[in-house]
């Protein structure tokens, strides 16, 4: 399963070639709801929900699924299940969430619930 992990560099250097990717924030739901950051523009996808989003994940685009979890666990769930209903090219960022901070690159405040 190598294969579907992404590096943080990576998938910043296709953000920065203009390349239209989608971010699925699959934190756990501790993970999720104690941190109020994630990757700009990110959907959140639960990682045993993914079925009820797949109308929102436009089939062309690179998916890329992060996580909180050691081993990308729930992104690669993600990822799986992503692979199987069609989608060529989805991936788990290498390192997840706390990869991505620990390189500096861009993070933006999660909406408030109301």
């Amino acid at each position: 399963m190598a294969s579907n992990r992404i590096s943080p560099e990576e998938v910043n250097a296709r953000v920065l070639a203009g390349e239209p990717l989608i971010f699925l924030d699959s934190r756990n739901p501790t993970a999720w709801s104690e941190s109020d950051k994630k990757v700009p523009g990110a959907i959140r996808i639960p990682a045993d929900d993914v079925e009820s989003y797949l109308h929102s994940i436009d089939r062309e685009s690179t998916v890329v699924a992060y996580c909180t979890c050691p081993n990308e666990e729930s992104s690669l769930k993600v990822v799986r299940k992503l692979t199987e209903k069609g989608y060529p090219r989805a991936f788990a960022l290498r390192g997840g969430f706390d990869a991505w901070i620990g390189a500096g690159y861009p993070i933006e405040e999660k909406a408030k619930a109301a």
